[in-house]
Formats: structure tokens, C-alpha cells, sequence
């Protein structure tokens, strides 16, 4: 039988966020890309889909500086998020900055490599 992987192993695992919309998007990463590192992961259980948060560095959108986004699925298709990274799949995401900033972003979410060891 095999053992299920849980949410906490992805806990400081990299990830790239490829920005659609707006299209216009522009990083020190380049066109319509940010790379962060998932810090915390809620689920809300099986019909409340799940929210990740994403370290970023130092990122300014619309005059306001972001150092976190929340991710959240963009589709409900999509919503076990932590499934399909755990699997090295991709998956839509609304992009969601902190409260009052009015940041709200489109994009697919792709991890990079594995987490952290811990210390």
C-alpha cells in the first residue's frame, strides 16, 4: 500500500508562477514570471478546496510592496492544488495579495524542486 503524501512536504518547496493575466506582467524574472517558495498550506477539506501561500522576495505591484501571495484554484477541476504538485503537475491559480493591496493575479503554479530539509 502505498503511503500518501502529506501537505507539509511541500512546505519551503520552490515554485514558479507563470503570470497570464494581466498579460502584461513583468518581474526581475522576466515576462509574466515570479519565483517564491511555499510557506503555509490550508485545507479546507474536501469540498472547500485549499489555499497556499507563497513566499516571494521583495516585489512591488501597483506601488504596494508584496513579500507573500495566497494561491487559491482558479477552477474548480483544479482544486487539490497540493495533489497535483505533489504529482509535478501544474495548476491554474488566482494569485491573491495581501489584504488592501487590490492584487489579484492569474497563473499556473509549477513546483520546482523538493522541499527543504528540515533543521
Amino acid at each position: 500500500m502505498e503511503t500518501p503524501a502529506t501537505c507539509s512536504a511541500l512546505i519551503g518547496a520552490p515554485v514558479l508562477l507563470l503570470v497570464a493575466e494581466p498579460w502584461d506582467f513583468i518581474s526581475t524574472y522576466g515576462r509574466g514570471r515570479l519565483q517564491g517558495q511555499i510557506s503555509n498550506i490550508r485545507d479546507f477539506g474536501p469540498i472547500g478546496g485549499q489555499e497556499l501561500w507563497v513566499s516571494l522576495s521583495s516585489l512591488i505591484i501597483g506601488g504596494h510592496p508584496i513579500d507573500s501571495l495566497r494561491a487559491t484554484p482558479l477552477r474548480m477541476v483544479e482544486s487539490d492544488i497540493v495533489r497535483r504538485l505533489l504529482d509535478r503537475r501544474p495548476a491554474a491559480v488566482r494569485l491573491l495579495g495581501p489584504e488592501g493591496s487590490g492584487v489579484r493575479l492569474a497563473a499556473a503554479i509549477r513546483r520546482l524542486g523538493p522541499a527543504r530539509p528540515s533543521s
